[in-house]
C-alpha cells in the first residue's frame, strides 16, 4: 500500500478509521491498509501497541476498559499523526480530540487562535501546564472540519 498522504490507499483507510473512531486525533499505524490508533507514548522492542476490542485475538487489558494487542514493527507500513480541527460558531479554531456522549471533545490552543481568549467557547477549562482549554461542544456548533496528516518515523 502507497504511504502517501495522497494516495487513494491512504486516503481511503484514513477515511475508515474517522469512521470507526469518530475522530482522528493522535499517532496511528497502518497495518494491512488499516489504520490503527497507537496506543501509549512508544513503540516498544517487541512491536507497537495499538487499540483493540476486548474480542481480539491477543488482546490484553491496558487498564479497564481498554484493550490493546502489540503488532510487531515490520507490519508497520506507516505512522501519522492525524489532527481534526473544525471552526466553532463563536469564531475558534477547536481542535477534536475524541467523541462525547453530547458531542465532541475539543482543545482550544492560543496558537490556532490569534485573538487570545475572546473566542473559548463556554464551559471550557483551562490546563494550566499546557496552556490550553479543553471542553465539550456539539457536533451542530462546528463548520470546516479539517483532518490533517503528518508523516512520522516508524
Amino acid at each position: 500500500m502507497a504511504d502517501a498522504p495522497d494516495s487513494p490507499e491512504f486516503l481511503a483507510a484514513q477515511r475508515r478509521a474517522a469512521l470507526r473512531d469518530g475522530v482522528l486525533f493522535g499517532m496511528y499505524v497502518l497495518v494491512d491498509g488499516e489504520f490503527l490508533r497507537q496506543a501509549g507514548a512508544a513503540w516498544r522492542p517487541e512491536g507497537v501497541h495499538v487499540a483493540a476490542s476486548a474480542g481480539s485475538p491477543g488482546a490484553t487489558a491496558h487498564y479497564p476498559g481498554f484493550w490493546t494487542i502489540v503488532v510487531p514493527h515490520d507490519h508497520v507500513a506507516a505512522a501519522v499523526r492525524f489532527t481534526t480541527t473544525a471552526r466553532h460558531r463563536g469564531g475558534a479554531v477547536l481542535e477534536l480530540t475524541a467523541p462525547a456522549s453530547d458531542g465532541v471533545r475539543a482543545i482550544w490552543w492560543r496558537g490556532l487562535n490569534d485573538d487570545a481568549g475572546e473566542t473559548i467557547p463556554a464551559g471550557f477549562r483551562w490546563e494550566k501546564n499546557d496552556d490550553y482549554y479543553y471542553g465539550t461542544v456539539g457536533w451542530a456548533e462546528l463548520d470546516d472540519m479539517a483532518v490533517s496528516a503528518e508523516l512520522r518515523p516508524r
